[in-house]
């Protein structure tokens, strides 16, 4: 035999009101500007300086990051001291020359002679070449310790910290 119980059960009761409301939406997105450029060194070294604030505006050509020029101004006077002695065989070389072309056009040296110093002064003017070529290689590396603003617009964040290893091969871009 089941026993009632007279136990009251009170049940809140709402009344509906018609109403507008808005209807609102979320979603995951994210932004991107006309031109996302990353900013990579070309040369390895350590970072001697940092010329931006994160978020601020940058101009064309504007330093953003320099990196140490030491090791690469190094390569650069090296590669003037090799233009240098490159230049100083061009002019023995032309010398030479000068001196067994006349002899030869009267027999007084053999065309081996002339040979020799004909080849000889075609490769000063080769190594003179190679060693232009690496004068301005060597410039164009020393440009690369200064790191400019390749655009006009809003820099973002930079992992890269003043003493960082940075370039080629390095954990920080």
């Amino acid at each position: 035999e089941a026993k009632q119980s007279n136990v009251e059960i009170r049940v809140p009761v709402a009344t509906a009101t018609p109403q507008d409301v808005p209807v609102t939406m979320q979603f995951v997105g994210q932004t991107y500007g006309r031109a996302d450029i990353n900013i990579v060194a070309r040369v390895n070294g350590y970072l001697k300086g940092i010329y931006f604030s994160q978020g601020s505006s940058v101009r064309v050509g504007q330093l953003l990051y320099r990196i140490e020029p030491q090791p690469i101004e190094a390569q650069v006077a090296e590669a003037n001291a090799a233009l240098a002695s490159a230049v100083s065989a061009l002019v023995q070389a032309q010398s030479n020359y000068n001196r067994v072309k006349p002899l030869a056009a009267i027999y007084a040296v053999s065309q081996s002679t002339l040979d020799d110093a004909s080849a000889q002064l075609s490769a000063a003017k080769a190594q003179v070449n190679s060693a232009e070529a690496q004068l301005e290689y060597a410039r164009i590396q020393l440009s690369y310790t200064d790191i400019r603003s390749p655009i006009n617009g809003v820099i973002g964040l930079t992992n890269a910290r003043v003493g960082d290893y940075v370039g080629l091969g390095s954990n920080i871009p």
